[in-house]
């Protein structure tokens, strides 16, 4: 479940799934972490579709952000039932 916080301190409840995942950003970063999608979407369809930025949580950084999709370079699964 993945929770939005509003700036008048609403908050939105949002379930989806998190897909393991390493990254490479054009500028060479590599962080390993989690994208999230909803159950009737692929990893695939998350990275194809018409959205610009795509949620991910970063292990390294231990919080949440919010990638520009033309700043990845590639993504590569860790969940092995996709590898």
């Amino acid at each position: 479940v993945m929770n939005c916080l509003f700036a008048n301190g609403a908050v939105m409840h949002h379930p989806k799934n998190e897909h393991r995942v390493y990254l490479k950003l054009v500028s060479g970063k590599v962080e390993e972490g989690f994208i999230y999608h909803y159950d009737t979407e692929r990893l695939v369809d998350v990275l194809n579709d018409a959205r610009r930025f795509i949620p991910f949580f970063s292990k390294r950084e231990g919080k949440l952000l919010v990638l520009n999709k033309d700043h990845v370079e590639f993504v590569h699964s860790l969940d092995e039932h996709y590898s």
